[in-house]
């Protein structure tokens, strides 16, 4: 008699010709599904069955006729791998998967029960006949550096499917540019990109101008420019989220996924080093919702739903990508960082921010570099004093510095005017 089939909530049952009655209430659901029987008799045996009253699940049934409830053989086709021994199981049994095969240049990656290897095999697959697994492999894929008079970097070893990863290489007096699929360098490489077959990628190199600022008593803070306040921004959310974004490739992600600027404001020392940043917004920001999360950051508290989420996304990618970001809309709308007036006016928020001489510990000297054309040159503070410019070595005034060709130093000392 069978009593308890169906109520464990399996989607097969397996049952031998042995069972004669089967008992109210035994197959039923309240909601009607499909489920598979296997049954080791005929269909004729199988309809002689004495079926109780409400088994609509076993009545609706795919019936499987003439099983073989013996032992099965489950065989292994390594495809060019190592041999694997055959399995054998009992029908309806859980298979123990053997140890994975290797295969030279190839990395496993699962046994496929279709030659075609389209459909995988999982633990929760039933075998009701002696079947043949075949393995899928993924190929070796050699990945070489050139690095064009940076550090050596070993070749690497990735497979089929991925990606070589934020790989970067280091040049005294030079900025890493990024990785390109030619000598010319004039094909860049999205280190994103998952490879399928073995890549050369080249190193491409922007000469710096290293600047030792010498602020003579005054001060310069963190940052050179609100240009680099940006770049560091931008680092600072990709370590964070595991993330490569660039300027370019972040500004075209459209709808940035709202991550936790919560978590991200108060982990690894984010709130002292931005909160300038949110008292700025929270003063100016034009955007209903991006104001109340700027308050809301600045005071510990949490950001609630999805709005104000969106909200805190915007305030940062604004200003990292140099944007305005959903111009119109009140709720989301941001300061116009297209508006180089709005630059210069945090910058001179930040700059109000900074200790001057007079406060313990600080250091007039800093040194920056730069890759490209500098039209905007940091403003130093220094109580009691009117800042006059830069002067280097032979005593000219630089306001700006052009784009660098190769690596060049250069020293420029703060002058100042005491206040009357």
């Amino acid at each position: 008699t069978c009593s308890s089939f169906g109520k464990s909530g399996n989607k097969t049952i397996i049952m031998p010709k042995s069972v004669v009655n089967v008992e109210d209430y035994a197959f039923y659901s309240y909601y009607t599904s499909m489920i598979d029987v296997f049954y080791n008799g005929s269909e004729d045996e199988f309809s002689s069955i004495n079926i109780g009253s409400y088994n609509n699940l076993l009545l609706n049934a795919n019936i499987h006729y003439d099983c073989d409830f013996g032992n099965l053989t489950i065989s292994f086709d390594s495809n060019g791998g190592t041999s694997v021994n055959d399995a054998i199981i009992k029908f309806g049994d859980k298979l123990t998967l053997p140890d994975n095969p290797t295969k030279e240049g190839y990395k496993f990656n699962s046994w496929y029960i279709d030659e075609e290897l389209t459909t995988k095999y999982s633990s929760s697959y039933m075998f009701t006949a002696s079947t043949t697994l075949y393995a899928k492999w993924d190929k070796q894929v050699n990945v070489t550096f050139v690095t064009n008079g940076g550090n050596s970097i070993a070749p690497l070893v990735v497979y089929e499917g991925e990606a070589i990863g934020n790989i970067t290489a280091s040049r005294e007096g030079y900025r890493f540019a990024g990785w390109f699929l030619n000598e010319e360098l004039t094909e860049a490489f999205d280190i994103n990109t998952k490879l399928s077959d073995d890549i050369t990628l080249y190193a491409k190199w922007d000469p710096t101008i290293t600047v030792t600022y010498i602020a003579n008593g005054g001060s310069l803070g963190t940052f050179s420019s609100i240009y680099e306040a940006r770049e560091e921004m931008l680092a600072d959310y990709n370590n964070f989220a595991g993330t490569n974004y660039t300027f370019e490739t972040l500004a075209a992600t459209g709808n940035w996924s709202p991550i936790n600027f919560h978590t991200f404001y108060y982990s690894n020392g984010m709130e002292a080093k931005w909160s300038w940043f949110l008292e700025y917004c929270q003063s100016n920001e034009v955007g209903i919702n991006s104001k109340n999360v700027a308050n809301s950051l600045l005071n510990g508290g949490e950001i609630p739903g999805d709005s104000l989420a969106y909200a805190a996304m915007y305030i940062f990618k604004a200003f990292i990508c140099g944007t305005k970001m959903r111009a119109g809309n009140s709720t989301y709308e941001t300061i116009d960082w297209t508006n180089s007036a709005n630059y210069d006016a945090i910058w001179n928020a930040y700059l109000a921010t900074l200790p001057t001489s007079s406060d313990s510990g600080v250091n007039d000297t800093f040194v920056f570099s730069y890759f490209k054309e500098t039209s905007v040159l940091p403003i130093p503070v220094r109580e009691g004093y009117s800042f006059v410019g830069w002067k280097d070595a032979n005593g000219n005034t630089v306001t700006s510095l052009p784009k660098p060709t190769e690596p060049t130093t250069i020293t420029l000392t703060a002058e100042w005017l005491q206040k009357q």
